[in-house]
């Protein structure tokens, strides 16, 4: 007797409720505006920039310097947040030598109690303009250098290099399988 009762008084309030909710429309109208994605920006045939559209090109020229190769520049010292960019070098690929310069970047950004990393290998054109950015996983990942046109990694103590072939990679896949983006 006691489940039957239980089971009716359960079906009773459940019923209400929907009913309730039914009335509030509390399922049908969305709590947030989600914003529609953009789709990559083409600055020029065939290159691909994944930034957000309308974003300055420029930004990162200020340290694409000679008398900087290999130097951590850092900016952005904050409470919430640091960023630390090494300026590589320059490669040259494809039959027309086109030349970009290299940049590796790891900046912190504060979240709540922790601070969260992020790193990138960043591609200028000879006019220092963004042409494409990497997001990568760690900064262990990041490139240390350039030699002989190919990218310079050290992996557990050992160096690796990573030729970009003859233009800049849609995907770029790290040495030692650790990873494409």
């Amino acid at each position: 007797m006691c489940k039957l009762a239980c089971s009716i008084l359960f079906i009773i309030v459940c019923n209400s409720c929907s009913n309730d909710l039914a009335e509030k429309n509390i399922y049908t109208e969305p709590l947030i505006e989600i914003p529609k994605t953009e789709p990559k920006t083409e600055i020029s045939p065939g290159i691909a920039l994944r930034r957000e559209p309308g974003s300055d090109l420029t930004e990162f020229s200020e340290f694409v310097r000679t008398d900087l190769i290999g130097k951590v520049q850092l900016t952005g010292v904050t409470e919430t947040g640091e960023c630390f960019t090494t300026y590589l070098g320059t490669i040259r690929l494809g039959k027309k030598r086109t030349l970009y310069h290299v940049l590796s970047q790891y900046y912190e950004v504060q979240a709540a109690i922790v601070k969260h990393g992020h790193s990138r290998i960043i591609a200028l054109d000879k006019n220092k303009r963004t042409v494409d950015i990497y997001f990568i996983d760690s900064q262990e990942d990041l490139p240390i250098g350039i030699r002989n046109n190919q990218l310079k990694f050290l992996i557990d103590k050992q160096v690796h290099f990573v030729s970009l072939g003859d233009s800049l990679p849609y995907v770029f896949c790290l040495p030692e399988n650790r990873g494409c983006y």
